[in-house]
């Protein structure tokens, strides 16, 4: 192999993996990102004094 091909060919290893890597964050942050806006928010199913003693606004008796 000639100098010219090693250089090309690692630069296609290294081109591939990277897009790989990026690939795979995108899709972890998207999974992230879907999951927090399929889930219901707490008023859904808390009482407002229970929300209001989680944030410390109210003191538990």
């Amino acid at each position: 192999m000639s100098v010219e091909s090693t250089v090309i060919s690692t630069t296609k290893d290294v081109t591939k993996k990277g897009i790989n890597m990026v690939d795979s964050m995108l899709k972890k942050a998207w999974s992230i990102l879907d999951a927090a806006s399929e889930k219901k928010p707490p008023s859904e199913f808390l009482k407002p004094s229970a929300i209001n003693s989680i944030q410390g606004k109210i003191k538990p008796e």
